[in-house]
């Protein structure tokens, strides 16, 4: 099983300097304490961060590789991840 960490707290949204300098990492969960909104982080590029909203959809992976740490998941087994309308984060 993959070790979890607390999401990072915040009052504001994320932006694309909140990259690997300010100590983010792919798959790391942001939650914006004033809008009640979470990001999971989807590349941390220096200057070109990109942050997926997370809601009460699905959020559907993409990857070259078959086996994505980041996130634990195997992506020719679970190629999609779960993700409640709180926040709450599970495969299929």
């Amino acid at each position: 099983m993959a070790n979890l960490t607390p999401p990072r707290l915040q009052t504001r949204a994320p932006t694309v300097t909140d990259d690997s300098t300010t100590g983010a990492w792919r798959g790391m969960v942001w939650i914006d304490t004033v809008l009640n909104q979470a990001y999971i982080a989807v590349s941390v590029a220096i200057g070109a961060a990109v942050w997926a909203v997370l809601g009460a959809a699905t959020l559907t992976l993409a990857s070259s590789k078959p086996y994505d740490s980041a996130f634990g998941l195997s992506l020719l087994t679970d190629p999609v991840l779960a993700v409640s309308s709180n926040g709450t984060i599970g495969g299929p």
